[in-house]
């Protein structure tokens, strides 16, 4: 048997973690791709200000994709990592049963 040992409990909480991120990033893009709200001034400014905005709320919504992606990889490996644990304590039990 190895020294390793899934820490669930630390999965867990990186799960939540990562859940909150992308539930705070959902409504970023929306705002920033709501436009600068009138006119910001001299020529040239609210454009500006506009593709600014757009090109965050892009960077925004890749970011909330790649923190979801992380979400479901991590719930994926949690899931393995406590079934194997499950897996290996319900053999060890047999084992030492006799079984």
């Amino acid at each position: 048997m190895s020294d390793y040992e899934a820490d669930l409990p630390g999965m867990a909480e990186a799960i939540r973690l990562l859940d909150d991120v992308t539930q705070q990033l959902t409504p970023v893009p929306p705002v920033l791709e709501g436009g600068a709200g009138g006119d910001l001034g001299p020529a040239g400014i609210t454009p500006a200000a506009e593709e600014l905005a757009a090109r965050w709320a892009e960077r925004t919504r890749a970011a909330q994709d790649q923190a979801a992606d992380a979400l479901a990889g991590l719930r994926a490996a949690r899931h393995h990592y406590r079934s194997a644990d499950e897996e290996a304590s319900s053999r060890l039990d047999r084992f030492s049963d006799g079984a």
